[in-house]
């Protein structure tokens, strides 16, 4: 994770996953990493479907959370 990235950009919301440690970095890692270097407005999303049904609701859980309801619902 690239911290001093992380602090510049400061982002209003950061989608990750945390089905698998090794494809992504662990959840309390991202939410000690924005607790320290965001300003604290910093929405985490975390997606981790695991069949077609939460596939959807993640694309829909990620459109709420930017503000993209349509677009995800054109997606979906």
């Amino acid at each position: 994770m690239n911290v001093d990235e992380l602090s510049r950009v400061n982002p209003d919301v950061i989608l990750t996953q945390d089905h698998c440690e090794v494809c992504a970095i662990p959840f309390n890692q991202v939410q000690e990493a924005v607790d320290k270097f965001c300003s604290g407005n910093t929405e985490i999303i975390s997606l981790s479907p695991t069949n077609l049904d939460e596939v959807m609701n993640s694309i829909r859980k990620a459109g709420e959370a930017l503000n993209r309801e349509k677009r995800a619902k054109d997606v979906i």
